[in-house]
């Protein structure tokens, strides 16, 4: 008996001085602050997403991280997330973006922003890393069966960049 002690007391001893050994991970990010695009239904079956009125057709529509479809009369309004990638700042960030002229969605007809996006701008708020874009078809605006698309970029805010990776963003708005 006296042995099994002794084993597991030199097991455990041996154990605690092999991973206090081991470096502690950074979990800081220690890039540049960048601004990017999020989807955030990326990941989520499409029942789900068909339930929210997110219907994608998996053979010739896929939902990735820049593209999303929407049903125009099932949902009154998509949010899009825009995010800070580094640290958080003590005053609200402006991100201008603009709309692509290869969109075949025209604002005031297929689509419209939200009031909160005045101007092709989000507001990141203060000590936060998420704003969000708005954007809300039109009911009715797209025939049946057919597509347009809203193709949205970021731009460069003050010192802050956009993600070479998660800059762009293609909103389809299905009839």
């Amino acid at each position: 008996m006296k042995r099994l002690i002794l084993f597991a007391f030199l097991l455990a001893s041996v154990g605690v001085t092999v991973t206090s050994c081991f470096p502690e991970d950074e979990n800081t990010y220690a890039g540049p602050t960048l601004i990017e695009f999020k989807n955030h239904t990326l990941g989520i079956t499409s029942t789900v997403l068909t339930a929210r009125g997110i219907v994608i057709t998996p053979s010739t529509q896929v939902q990735t991280d820049s593209t999303r479809y929407i049903m125009q009369n099932v949902r009154t309004s998509d949010t899009i997330y825009v995010q800070m990638i580094g640290r958080q700042q003590p005053t609200a960030t402006t991100v201008p973006f603009t709309v692509r002229a290869s969109s075949d969605a025209v604002a005031g007809t297929h689509y419209n922003f939200d009031a909160s996006n005045a101007g092709n701008t989000v507001t990141i708020p203060a000590n936060s890393s998420v704003g969000f874009l708005i954007v809300r078809p039109v009911a009715n605006s797209v025939p049946v069966g057919s597509l347009r698309g809203v193709f949205i970029d970021l731009a460069k805010t003050g010192t802050f960049q956009p993600s070479p990776n998660y800059s762009k963003f293609k909103l389809y708005i299905k009839g």
